[in-house]
């Protein structure tokens, strides 16, 4: 609950001082579709669920009043790109299981490695 406060502050401060930036935040999301999100495999962030509830993501829109506070270039994703791409993710990972040899073990990365 203390996101929503803070994004309801956030929302008033940024209509008021920053219109175009306000304009770009998306309406909420649909219930279903904040579940739809994790197609119930696992229970998401309860900031994900308050921010989707609040907002659901932002535009691709490079208007020239906006961009300041929020990104116009790089949205910020809503439910059903967040759902697309876990799914897209699970794919990828499945794509690569099929195609490693049996005798291949899996790629690891050690903890703080960037490769």
């Amino acid at each position: 609950m203390e996101l929503a406060r803070t994004v309801a502050r956030l929302d008033r401060w940024l209509e008021e001082h920053a219109p175009g930036d306000f304009r770009q935040l998306a309406p909420p999301a649909e219930p279903a579709l904040i579940t739809a999100v994790t197609e119930n495999r696992f229970e998401p962030h309860p900031d994900v669920r308050s921010w989707l509830a609040l907002h659901d993501g932002s535009a691709l829109d490079p208007t020239p009043a906006a961009g300041a506070f929020v990104p116009t270039d790089f949205p910020l994703l809503g439910a059903a790109d967040m759902r697309d791409g876990r799914r897209d993710m699970e794919d990828e990972v499945a794509r690569l299981r099929m195609h490693r040899s049996p005798r291949q073990p899996a790629r690891t990365v050690a903890a703080g490695s960037t490769h």
